[in-house]
């Protein structure tokens, strides 16, 4: 900037190159005289830290000439004007960026000589093409990526595995040469090519690492404080209860906040630390499952500090709730978080992790074939449709297609015809002991088979699980009431109620049958997969899984089939009481005007009087009729409500009975297997001659 003095400083020659133009050596003992000088001559040490470029240069150099380099600057100007040209005329290699107000073009077809170009990404960065990537995550079709949207494809596609994030925020800074922060289909090719070349940059750094047993130290109690209030901010609130993960979003506002942005992290890197460290099919950075603090670490190694001082900085900086509209906005922000969370365990109990091989053991059958034996009462063979119930709570429907889960089920029955339990069954059924048993049965030889079957079919299956069903806003308010309008409560549905709800909606055909919808509400029912008998009910999260694997064996999108609910909901009885009644109301009215109409005659001077008065009872008489129909319609609300409420409490009864009733079953297996132990230990005792014949005693 300013020259240095002549008796302080030396100079190098000056040279025609840019990189040797002007180096200057300066000691350390000139400096701290020069600022010795300054100090005296302002008078304090506080004037002189506040005195201006140009005055100290007049107090310690009044003599220097102006220092001027007239290569330097022709060098400086060449360069200049040749980034103003290439930010002009377009992006990298000359190609033309299109404008925000020009339609992009459709996706290209991949042809046999472009595939050569895609399958070098294929072999390099994973199954998924390059061209498969880019539309998934565009997904307005605009022709487009920003930058955070191309961090998660390249992460996914393992292409930042072994790269250094800074290096790759560079490259992406690079790239924004319009200054939009998106890139198109030819970019984002040429940009995962260069982050390929990147690769093993990341050993340039210290090696992110959490310190061993961090965790769960009284140092993390001010960080996980600090994450969960930034978890909590959500989508504009602050921290609320219930926060248990950090978005995008969120950590965006973390890194910014806390002053984690500069030098070689720039925001482009943040964005990469984040989707590396949530890992693939995964949006989320969590505090049990260690993901947070991997990004924290991944954020010291880039700035070469340690864990601690980046722990310390975030656990200084965490947002506050100001006021009570921040507030409302955290409470809002939970309650998605909720519901975005209980629709993940209702996607992981339908087609979740495949259960182990202790599911298919003898104990394990036997027991969840008593348990549900024990609710038939007098029953040795269990329904078909309890035997699919019984799978779904081992977890053996998960990740096996409807239909192949349907004929292992039929093959169950058909091979449990003639069996002695079947026909013990049958015979109880005839002779009025447990006459509610339907038929056909599934014995238990059968239903051992048919469960051996399900998880070999889950070992080599191709099945594709619809994805999870997060409902927000308008359709989650739409969506529940029609769970409820179809049956739905608090409580859940039970399986004549879904069954009901997709004939009514015309679900109903050849690719879902009634058998493929009792498939589907086993899979999706509550606490399927808890390796014990769950009740026969559906949450409301289960029931928009269910659509969507409605919408799966259709082969629609979801949001099809969630029209075509919306459409078929019936009105409740609360509705309709409202609107017969508000007809009700307008027809009265309406009767009245008429009636007062019709009958007002030519009024006389001296019958003024006689007509008002008639007509001042006519309207009273209108109106007490208006009110007699608003409150007749109110009454048969007040009946539907409380016919309503008797039904929730006897489900609760039913509820109740059937908790009694497996309590019951578990204590009669223990005290019988606590029998037959104390059997074999009284039978299997061994006698002193046996350590006779060895010279020994039992001693």
């Amino acid at each position: 900037a300013e020259p240095p003095r002549p008796e302080v400083c030396q100079r190098t020659p000056r040279r025609n190159t840019m990189a040797t133009a002007h180096v200057v050596t300066t000691s350390l003992s000139a400096l701290l005289k020069d600022a010795e000088v300054l100090q005296n001559a302002i008078g304090s040490e506080t004037a002189a830290l506040n005195v201006s470029l140009a005055q100290a240069r007049q107090i310690l150099a009044p003599d220097d000439p102006p220092f001027e380099n007239p290569e330097l600057d022709r060098l400086m100007k060449e360069a200049a004007a040749r980034e103003k040209e290439r930010r002009n005329s377009g992006g990298f290699d000359g190609r033309q960026r299109r404008t925000s107000n020009e339609k992009a073009p459709p996706p290209a077809e991949i042809t046999k000589a472009s595939s050569l170009k895609v399958s070098a990404g294929k072999a390099a960065f994973g199954a998924e093409s390059l061209r498969e990537a880019f539309n998934r995550y565009d997904v307005d079709n605009s022709g487009y990526l920003d930058f955070g949207e191309v961090s998660v494809a390249l992460a996914d596609m393992g292409c930042l595995e072994g790269v250094l994030a800074s290096k790759a925020g560079e490259l992406f800074d690079d790239f924004d040469v319009d200054g939009d922060g998106q890139v198109d289909f030819d970019e984002f090719e040429e940009l995962a090519q260069k982050v390929k070349e990147l690769k093993g940059s990341v050993n340039q750094r210290p090696a992110p690492e959490v310190p061993a047993g961090f965790a769960e130290s009284a140092a993390a109690l001010a960080l996980r404080r600090s994450f969960e209030a930034f978890a909590g901010y959500g989508s504009g609130g602050n921290a609320g209860d219930g926060a248990d993960a950090v978005t995008g979003r969120d950590w965006a506002k973390l890194v910014r906040d806390c002053g984690l942005i500069g030098g070689a992290v720039n925001k482009a890197s943040c964005d990469i630390i984040f989707a590396r460290a949530t890992g693939r099919n995964s949006r989320t950075l969590r505090w049990e499952d260690g993901t947070f603090l991997q990004a924290c670490a991944h954020i010291a190694a880039e700035h070469r500090v340690t864990f601690g001082q980046v722990a310390s900085r975030i656990s200084q900086c965490a947002p506050q709730a100001t006021n009570a509209v921040s507030s409302a906005g955290a409470a809002a922000g939970a309650e998605e978080r909720a519901a975005a969370n209980a629709a993940r365990v209702a996607a992981e109990s339908a087609n979740g992790q495949i259960p182990g091989p202790e599911a298919t053991s003898p104990g394990a059958l036997r027991s969840i074939f008593g348990q549900y034996l024990a609710q038939q009462g007098g029953a040795q063979a269990l329904a078909p449709v309890d035997a699919l119930h019984a799978y779904a709570d081992l977890g053996l429907l998960r990740c096996v297609a409807l239909d192949a889960a349907q004929s292992a089920v039929t093959a169950a029955v058909a091979a449990s015809e003639g069996t002695p339990e079947a026909n013990a069954t049958k015979t109880a059924a005839k002779t009025g002991v447990g006459s509610d048993i339907v038929m056909p049965l599934v014995s238990p030889a059968p239903f051992a088979a048919c469960a051996k079957k399900l998880a070999a079919l889950q070992s080599r299956s191709t099945y594709k699980a619809p994805d999870v069903v997060e409902l927000i806003g308008e359709d989650r308010r739409r969506m529940l009431a029609s769970f409820e309008a179809f049956g739905g409560s608090k409580h859940g549905m039970r399986p004549e109620s879904f069954e009901a709800t997709v004939r009514a909606c015309g679900l109903i055909g050849a690719k879902v049958t009634e058998g493929t919808a009792a498939v589907i509400f086993a899979k999706c029912k509550h606490l399927a997969g808890g390796k014990s008998a769950a009740p026969k009910v559906m949450t409301f999260e289960g029931f928009a899984q269910a659509m969507a694997h409605v919408a799966s064996e259709y082969s629609v999108k979801f949001e099809v089939v969630k029209d075509r609910v919306f459409k078929c909901t019936p009105r409740t009885e609360a509705q309709k009481a409202a609107e017969t009644a508000e007809k009700a109301r307008k027809e009265a009215a309406k009767k009245a005007r008429e009636v007062a109409e019709a009958e007002a005659p030519v009024r006389k001077p001296w019958e003024s009087k006689k007509n008002n008065d008639r007509a001042e009872a006519e309207a009273r008489a209108a109106e007490a009729a208006a009110e007699a129909a608003t409150a007749n319609a109110s009454e048969r609300v007040r009946r539907a409500l409380e016919q309503r409420a008797e039904q929730v409490e006897a489900f609760k009864r039913e509820q109740r009975m059937a908790v009694l009733r497996a309590q019951n079953t578990q204590r009669a297996e223990k005290v019988e297997r606590d029998a037959t132990a104390r059997s074999v230990l009284g039978v299997n005792t061994v006698e002193p001659e046996y350590f006779a014949q060895f010279g020994t005693s039992w001693r």
